[in-house]
C-alpha cells in the first residue's frame, strides 16, 4: 500500500494517535488486544486516514465494546467529520431520555 502524502506535522499527529490506540488496546481481551484497532493504527501510520476511518466504520460494533477506545476515535480520528460511526447510537440515546 502506498503512503498518502501528509505534511510532517499531520503525519506526526496520526502517528501519535496510532501510538495511543495501540497502547490502550494492548491490555484488552486478557492481554490479547483488539485486532481491528491494531489495523486502524497501521492505516494511520501509513497515512491512510480515510481507510482508517472506513475500517472503524466497518468494525464500529466491535469497537463499541471498548468505550475508552471509542471515545479516542470519536475525538481524534473523526474530529473533522460531521458524523462518526456511533452518531446514530448517540441520537438514539438522546431520544430515549
Amino acid at each position: 500500500m502506498e503512503k498518502f502524502p501528509q505534511t510532517e506535522n499531520q503525519q506526526e499527529k496520526w502517528d501519535q494517535l496510532a501510538d495511543k490506540l495501540e497502547k490502550v488496546q494492548a491490555d484488552k481481551n486478557k492481554g490479547m488486544g483488539v485486532s481491528c484497532v491494531r489495523q486502524i493504527a497501521q492505516y494511520l501510520r501509513m497515512g491512510m486516514i480515510k481507510e482508517a476511518q472506513t475500517f472503524a466504520q466497518t468494525d464500529h460494533d466491535k469497537i463499541r465494546n471498548y468505550p475508552d477506545i471509542k471515545e479516542i476515535m470519536i475525538n481524534e480520528l473523526f474530529t473533522d467529520e460531521q458524523e462518526h460511526p456511533w452518531s446514530i447510537e448517540e441520537r438514539w440515546t438522546k431520544n430515549e431520555s
